[in-house]
């Protein structure tokens, strides 16, 4: 983040003064007029946004500008350039974002970026007389998209550049201090080569300071690769990718590593179709397979994925009408998935093992252990407490114990249990990730000195509630853990799936390599392929579990959709969206538009919402006579346009929490509905449940609704 002295000036528009910088100038982005004290001269029409840094001007690489009537690096030896700058990831290759010339010659700085395939490479250039110099590696990429510090240096002839603190490089030049002249910012001054994108801060010291006092983009902001329709992704392109490895709600994931290829899936809770597996060859790029599961048990919690003797199985918590463990298998892992079987064991969060005589096993919560038949399809005795757990200092803040999730790994001559503690939600610091080892299956069980493994130690992180970890080894012997965690800001996505490696110590116990979650890390050994899935969805097609499910939804439920010319036709059910078993699916934006074709039956409703449960949801649907505005779990009915019939088109816009809302009668000329809502409420914390908010469709009432064209858009 920001650090606090430089977060003040920028807020202000002030300069800091230290004894490294005598002399320094900031210009603050945020108005049409000035910047600080300078007046601005407008050349196109560029626009003040609103950011995660606050306002900020937005320039649209065609013909945005800005001019300042003064060169503040003039007579200057020595001086240091930084700009607090977001690149989009569409605009021109090549693309001047700050201009420092001397009137009446061509004596100049430029500072520059070049854009391919959503990274750029910074591009510096210092000219005066005959002495020219530039400074670019094309090798040296960053993410468009998000916020980055460009700085440049200069020392008396020598120039450096750099991005986010780190040299780019650097090179020797006759220059001389420029004289007296004019600045312009987003373009270069006789406007051949335009910036798209915002700036946000441009500051210029007279010293060189050194990267260590440089502004400092906030890691909280940094955005993610962006592929299909705009989503968010981890791989970056260049060997790194950036946590979230799976974003949106993908909470308790269970991961198998089956030769060259990995299989992971998540508890489901009320989605059906449920746990769905996704196919990896690298750990970072997932796609879905399929569900496994149809038969509703309830709500799904934290499953076991493993293979034993050729033989697939997910072992599962059900959690209505009553708690229990369930098993399913198949011979392939695409399926078909047997029947769920019930184990009639009472604890939650089985964790398959097999013991030294080939016995089979499940781990419970609370530290409790029950054997398996050799089939693993039944229990053959009672379960046995054998472990209690590490016990965490008394004064840190958790939401409780909550001993579960236990995963159990035999390597060498030890089983190691990684299991979480500390709640699941409430306080960002509770939840956590902790270890023990054992030399036979039912112990005595020895806490890691390591412990807590992973743990949420400040609500400044980026991640919250980091739990629920399984180990995995790559092709190359390097080994990760993929866990779960909820994102600052952003409860509403429910908890996501992250990656980070870990190492093993000389001793035999293993601990967190050192990388930071919220920061690039190097990508795992594989075979980088295709990510997600497109949300657009336009009917040909069944996609039925693969993205859409049924909230509390069951095999009847496959009685009430087909797809028919293009289609999706939903038999209507229940009298709102808490009763009828909305469609929805899983994103992961914090920014999003989605927009469809509705046609209803003259008895039935339709509509589009961001759903989390029967008890929060929001959006806009319609019936014969009416609009349904639908706010906190609460339908609000309105006269209907009379020039709107029993065919509507709605758009849903959710940008970082603001639901905004449009309806139209054609899909080209577009109204807005009179009533924004805020949603960043809608999460667990305040209504239970362990969701998501989630893009979903309804149909409510008597008769069918017909849905075309279902179109989704991420936004930056």
């Amino acid at each position: 983040m920001l650090k606090p002295a430089l977060t003040l000036a920028i807020a202000l528009g002030i300069a800091v003064a230290t004894a490294q910088t005598p002399s320094q100038l900031t210009w603050r982005l945020d108005s049409l007029e000035r910047a600080g004290a300078d007046p601005l001269q407008i050349i196109g029409a560029p626009s003040i946004v609103d950011t995660d840094l606050g306002r900020a001007l937005q320039f649209n690489g065609k013909s945005d500008g800005l001019l300042i009537g003064r060169n503040p690096i003039a007579g200057l030896r020595q001086f240091t350039i930084e700009v607090l700058l977001s690149p989009d990831t569409d605009g021109p290759e090549e693309q001047r974002f700050l201009h420092l010339s001397q009137a009446g010659s061509e004596n100049r700085a430029l500072v520059e970026l070049r854009l391919a395939n959503g990274r750029w490479s910074l591009d510096s250039y210092m000219h005066y007389d005959t002495a020219q110099l530039t400074l670019l590696d094309r090798s040296k990429t960053h993410a468009a998209g998000q916020w980055h510090v460009a700085a440049m240096t200069f020392d008396n002839g020598r120039l450096q550049h750099f991005v986010d603190g780190v040299e780019q490089g650097s090179g020797v030049g006759a220059f001389q201090p420029l004289g007296p002249g004019a600045t312009s910012i987003g373009v270069r001054q006789n406007l051949v080569s335009w910036f798209k994108g915002r700036i946000h801060t441009v500051r210029i010291s007279a010293a060189v300071l050194p990267p260590s006092q440089f502004l400092t983009a906030p890691a909280a902001t940094a955005a993610w690769a962006r592929g299909i329709e705009g989503q968010r992704q981890a791989d970056l392109g260049n060997g790194t990718f950036l946590n979230p490895i799976l974003p949106g709600d993908h909470p308790d994931p269970s991961i198998l590593r089956d030769g060259d290829d990995y299989y992971m899936t998540f508890s489901s809770f009320d989605a059906y179709p449920g746990l769905v597996i996704w196919h990896s060859r690298d750990l970072v790029n997932w796609q879905p397979i399929g569900p496994a599961l149809s038969k509703n048990v309830g709500s799904v919690w934290a499953p076991d994925l493993v293979k034993h003797r050729g033989r697939y199985y997910i072992y599962f918590p059900g959690i209505a009408p009553y708690r229990s463990n369930y098993v399913i298998w198949a011979d392939n892992i695409r399926g078909p998935w047997s029947e769920p079987i019930d184990l009639k064991i009472t604890r939650i969060d089985p964790g398959h093992a097999v013991g030294p005589d080939g016995r089979r096993y499940l781990f419970l919560s609370a530290g409790e252990l029950v054997p398996l038949a050799d089939d693993g399809l039944s229990t053959t005795g009672p379960p046995k407490k054998i472990y209690d757990g590490w016990k965490y200092p008394d004064d840190w803040i958790v939401e409780t114990f909550a001993q579960e999730g236990p995963k159990i790994l035999k390597r060498g001559d030890y089983y190691y249990m990684v299991l979480a503690e500390g709640g699941t939600a409430g306080p960002p610091t509770g939840h956590m990730i902790v270890a023990a080892r054992s030399k036979t299956i039912e112990g005595p069980w020895e806490n890691s000195p390591h412990n807590p493994i992973l743990r949420t130690r400040s609500k400044d992180e980026r991640w919250w509630s980091k739990g629920h970890g399984t180990l995995v080894e790559d092709r190359a012997g390097k080994w990760w853990m993929v866990y779960h965690a909820y994102e600052n800001g952003y409860y509403t996505l429910g908890r996501q799936a992250l990656l980070e490696p870990i190492e093993w110590t000389a001793d035999g116990w293993f601990k967190t390599a050192g990388a930071d979650p919220a920061a690039p890390i190097a990508s795992p050994a594989g075979e980088p392929g295709p990510h997600g899935v497109a949300f657009s969805d336009d009917f040909s097609r069944d996609r039925m579990g693969v993205q859409w499910s049924f909230y509390a939804g069951g095999k009847d439920d496959s009685a009430r959709y087909r797809y028919e010319g293009n289609s999706l036709v939903v038999k209507a059910k229940g009298s709102s969206p808490a009763d009828s078993s909305p469609l929805w699916f899983v994103n992961g934006d914090h920014a999003y538009q989605m927009e469809v074709e509705i046609e209803a039956d003259a008895a039935a409703s339709g509509g589009l919402l961001v759903f989390y449960s029967r008890k929060l949801y929001a959006g806009l649907g319609f019936s014969a006579r009416n609009l349904r505005l639908h706010l906190y779990g609460m339908d609000r009915t309105s006269a209907k346009p009379a020039h709107l019939g029993q065919r509507m088109w709605i758009r849903l816009t959710n940008d970082r929490h603001i639901v905004t809302l449009d309806y139209s009668a054609d899909g080209t000329k577009w109204e807005r509905y009179d009533r924004a809502i805020e949603v960043s409420g809608y999460h667990h914390n305040v209504a239970y449940d362990f969701l998501s908010l989630r893009p979903a469709l309804y149909a409510s009432g008597e008769g069918e609704v017909r849905f075309r064209n279902f179109k989704y858009r991420a936004m930056p």
